[in-house]
């Protein structure tokens, strides 16, 4: 049993910053060891069994049918009572108790077995299920567990509130399901997995390691380094650097919430920064923040390992071909990444224009003044001279200026693309970018936009699904009539945040319940025509 969200793309992207932007992660191990023990000692009880790696459960199950009833969206059979009922006759018509959660624990197999177990528990009403039906069946009580019996090497346990069954009896006596539940009535809980790497990896490492990917790589995949590289990254985020994930689905009145926290990434204090504004009209933004200077060198860290990775793989080749020097390429490439990628905030957003384009905008904060331009200048006369050394001009990029707005703005333009332009102005502590495909001056108009509050959480941000439909639709692309209608839901955003919680990283991603709704409506729908676009 391998479970996704442990390779969803924002499990991969949040995890990654968290594990190398994170100085409480990386560059303070001592002291993450230390705040996770405490964290450990003074958490909560979970009442998940020492045993389990795995835990899945629902909410109260009545709370579940009404989240799916107000956003009329049809209730999956693996969570209606009825279904669960019929599935396991055991059970018996209306057994199913409609205010408890429905759950899986999973752990390590026997010895040698290369699958894990687990066990199921169900929720059940008072006469539902008696211990008495499972006997008369055959079932064998157990000496030291009267509570519990085995037919033909399944296990049924009947305890207040539930009925367990799995194939280990071990499992079956040591689980704690009031427990459990308790802690998934909390206000809006509609579903829960808390997954305990640390666990897994010591005590069922023969299915924890092909937990990273369903499938083998392709011949061709598995012979370049790059493509070793990034397996071995990820590798790493779940073998050495993360503990611990919980994921939950919470009901947070106008919207849903899926929360994830991440052990042990907690990140530092960040102090606040402006939140940076940019055109209403955006399709979205992401902002990132730094505790310190040293975590946000996260990029340069791998950068090198990426590069010696892509020299194996011939992809310096060309350079070389070109009589370059590839340690000055390498350098290059290093310095570009550090000048405009590495600031204490760094806030990115995409604008449509007319057109169909796509207009790219980034503010870099910094706690003291940086010298970008003049960093950039220097760079710009090494990449020049490189040029040269390429039988080059040495001018392939230029660099202007121009006063607009009160303030002296800088433009990068490149050879043989004259359309595609980068302005900027550098005021010492925050540089303002914005990339386009034209030679309109765009910079001027933003100067005065007040900030939109405060940077506080280190990884946040928002994404506009009708803004980007109208985007794609604007730029030639085709789209299903009804595809379109269902997507593009006006005024609802996806937004995001990260904070710390004890020793983990809590992102928390809200998604209004119209666009949940939709989306849920789009994926189960089978009359959506593929064929029905507006386009000619």
């Amino acid at each position: 049993m391998r479970p996704a969200v442990l390779r969803s793309p924002l499990a991969r992207f949040a995890g990654t910053w968290l594990l190398l932007g994170s100085l409480s992660a990386s560059a303070q191990p001592k002291a993450t060891e230390a705040k996770a023990t405490e964290a450990k000692a003074t958490e909560p009880g979970t009442q998940v069994p020492s045993w389990a790696y795995l835990f899945v459960a629902t909410g109260p199950m009545e709370r579940v049918e009404a989240a799916f009833a107000e956003m009329r969206m049809p209730l999956p059979q693996v969570l209606s009572r009825e279904h669960l009922e019929e599935a396991f006759p055991f059970i018996g018509p209306g057994g199913i108790r409609p205010g408890g959660s429905v759950g899986m624990l999973m752990g390590a197999g026997d010895p040698g077995s290369t699958e894990p177990s687990g066990i199921l528990l169900f929720p059940v009403t008072k006469d539902a299920a008696p211990l008495k039906g499972f006997s008369e069946l055959g079932g064998r009580v157990l000496p030291d567990a009267s509570d519990t019996v085995k037919i033909k090497g399944t296990y049924f346990r009947r305890t207040k509130g539930f009925l367990l069954t799995g194939p280990k009896g071990e499992y079956i006596t040591d689980a704690d399901p009031l427990g459990l539940e308790e802690n998934l009535t909390g206000p809006g809980t509609l579903a829960s997995v808390d997954v305990d790497l640390e666990r897994w990896r010591k005590t069922d490492p023969t299915t924890f390691y092909p937990l990273l990917s369903d499938k083998e790589p392709t011949p061709g995949d598995e012979a370049r380094h790059v493509y070793a590289l990034g397996r071995s990254l990820g590798t790493r985020v779940y073998e050495r650097l993360l503990n611990r994930v919980r994921l939950s689905v919470l009901d947070n009145g106008t919207s849903l919430r899926l929360r994830m926290g991440l052990e042990p990434l907690a990140p530092g204090e960040i102090a606040p920064l402006p939140r940076p504004s940019f055109p209403a009209s955006i399709i979205g933004r992401l902002d990132i923040a730094y505790s310190t200077p040293e975590s946000s060198q996260w990029l340069q860290s791998i950068t090198e390992e990426f590069m010696n990775a892509a020299e194996k793989d011939g992809l310096f080749a060309e350079a070389e071909k070109a009589k370059l020097n590839v340690e000055q390429t390498r350098s290059l490439i290093k310095e570009v990444l550090e000048t405009f990628c590495i600031a204490d905030a760094i806030s990115l957003a995409v604008e449509p224009v007319k057109g169909g384009k796509l207009v790219y905008h980034q503010v870099n904060q910094y706690r003291a003044a940086a010298n970008f331009t003049a960093r950039l200048s220097g760079l710009l006369e090494k990449i020049h001279e490189l040029d040269r050394q390429g039988g080059g001009r040495g001018s392939s990029i230029g660099l202007t200026t121009y006063s607009a707005g009160g303030a002296r703005i800088s433009r990068l333009t490149f050879p043989g693309k004259k359309s595609l332009t980068v302005d900027f102005v550098d005021s010492g502590t925050t540089v303002r970018l914005v990339a386009s495909g034209d030679t309109q001056r765009r910079v001027p108009g933003l100067l005065k936009l007040p900030a939109s509050g405060t940077l506080t959480s280190g990884f946040s941000g928002s994404f506009d699904p009708s803004a980007a439909v109208d985007a794609y639709v604007a730029s030639g692309g085709s789209m299903p009539l009804p595809l379109r209608t269902r997507v593009g839901v006006r005024g609802q955003q996806v937004t995001w945040t990260t904070r710390a919680e004890g020793a983990a990283a809590v992102v928390d991603l809200d998604i209004p319940k119209p666009l949940a709704q939709a989306i849920v409506q789009l994926v189960g729908s089978r009359a959506v025509d593929l064929e029905a676009s507006d386009q000619p």
